[in-house]
This record gives structure tokens, sequence and C-alpha cells, in this order.
């Protein structure tokens, strides 16, 4: 069954809600170094953000993937990519900006 782009925003919005569902992977540290992105920026997508489309299933079978998008402060767009893993927890995979920089 698919899950829709506004079943996940709930479900992220939910899950984000409590610092120990995060799993934050070196990947997504990298990029943040890499793309001028802190952990409260990544914060506040996961917790206001918007699930625009729908996430494609993951891996496992109740694993789905979702791109969480928030305009920041500073009128930039950040993205982050996250596994909502078997509704229990979100693997956070990476951070960009919208515009790419």
């Amino acid at each position: 069954m698919q899950l829709s782009a506004e079943a996940a925003q709930r479900e992220v919005r939910r899950l984000a809600a409590t610092s120990s569902n995060l799993v934050w992977t070196d990947h997504i540290y990298e990029q943040m170094a890499e793309r001028g992105i802190d952990a409260d920026d990544v914060l506040s997508v996961l917790r206001g953000g918007y699930v625009d489309d729908d996430p494609t299933q993951g891996k496992k079978p109740n694993d789905w993937k979702a791109e969480i998008s928030l305009k920041l402060k500073d009128r930039r767009v950040a993205v982050v990519v996250t596994v909502i893993e078997d509704d229990k927890r979100l693997i956070l995979v990476t951070a960009f900006w919208r515009d790419g920089a």
C-alpha cells in the first residue's frame, strides 16, 4: 500500500518531535558540513516542513523514503531526505538546498 505525501508529512512531524526517534547517518553529517546546513535547520525542516510528493518504497516493506522541505529564515529552501522506518524512527539520509548551492 502506497503512503501518501500527506500521511508521510504527519508521520515525519510526529516522529521528529522526539529526538530519540532520529538516526543521524554519517552521510547527512558530511552533507550538512559541505552545504552549510546545521542541526537546527534539519530539525526545523523535519518538524515544520512539507512533503510534496508521495514517498517511495524503502528497502524493507514498511520503510518509506521521503523528501521534506521548508523555506528557512534566510529564504532558502532546505530539503531533508529521510527514511520512515517501520513507523518507529527516521533515518536521516541527506540534506541540501533546493537551489543546489
